[in-house]
């Protein structure tokens, strides 16, 4: 996905996307900074350039960051 809400910070993006993908509410997951730094992660997303990558697990799914922003969510095996 690109970046759908502007503004916001790409943390929230991600909390977005695993909730649509695992059919809950956002509130109804673990907090993100169980899993990473959410912090670090908007710093990194914004300050790094097009090339950039960045996967982690959060609440069983695979989270891929790409640097223009786009989130992809894939159930963890």
């Amino acid at each position: 996905m690109n970046r759908p809400h502007g503004n916001e910070s790409i943390t929230r993006d991600v909390v977005r996307e695993v909730a649509a993908r695992a059919g809950v509410q956002p509130n109804e997951l673990p907090p993100l900074y169980d899993f990473i730094d959410p912090d670090a992660l908007d710093r990194v997303v914004h300050s790094t350039d097009s090339d950039l990558e960045l996967s982690f697990v959060f609440a069983g799914y695979r989270v891929t960051i790409e640097g223009d922003g786009s989130v992809r969510v894939h159930q963890d095996d």
